[in-house]
């Protein structure tokens, strides 16, 4: 039986570098180099950064059964000039924490724009969060422990001590 392998190899090293710095081994790198994708950063990328936002919004708020958190134009305007060191994992990491706490942080919003904070601790949100899920699945706790990657025991746990 014949098979046919393609891999795809994503760095951001310069490996090109690493062989002339004897860092990476050259045959290795004749081996993987077929076809080169030069993906600028996230940063480089103008609105890109405002599309990917929205994405990660929106398949977000089904995942994590959270509402959606408004973006304003300053807010874009902030998205578009942050040097964003993680890429688009800082990105989407941005959206999911923004979601749960209902706002995004202080730092990319303007003082104009900017709502009283909010006093919620973090026991506060997963306490909301995990009844919702609760709700969305009509109380049925295994299926909310496994739409939320926890074990039930966790689910039962945190339901007594809440008496919910």
């Amino acid at each position: 039986m014949a098979v046919d392998l393609r891999f795809i190899f994503a760095t951001n090293s310069d490996l090109q570098g690493a062989v002339e710095d004897v860092r990476f081994r050259e045959d290795l790198f004749y081996r993987v180099n077929v076809m080169q994708i030069a993906m600028p950063p996230l940063r480089e990328r103008g609105d890109d950064v405002i599309e990917l936002a929205k994405l990660f919004i929106s398949k977000l708020t089904k995942q994590l059964g959270m509402p959606s958190v408004p973006m304003d134009e300053s807010l874009k305007a902030r998205f578009r000039t942050y040097e964003w060191p993680g890429n688009v994992r800082e990105l989407r990491n941005l959206i999911e924490r923004s979601l749960v706490l209902g706002r995004f942080p202080s730092e990319f919003r303007s003082s104009a724009t900017e709502d009283e904070p909010r006093s919620d601790t973090l026991e506060d949100v997963e306490r909301r969060h995990i009844l919702s899920v609760l709700e969305e699945t009509g109380g049925n706790r295994s299926e909310a422990a496994r739409r939320l990657g926890v074990s039930r025991k966790t689910i039962e746990r945190k339901c007594a001590a809440w008496n919910a």
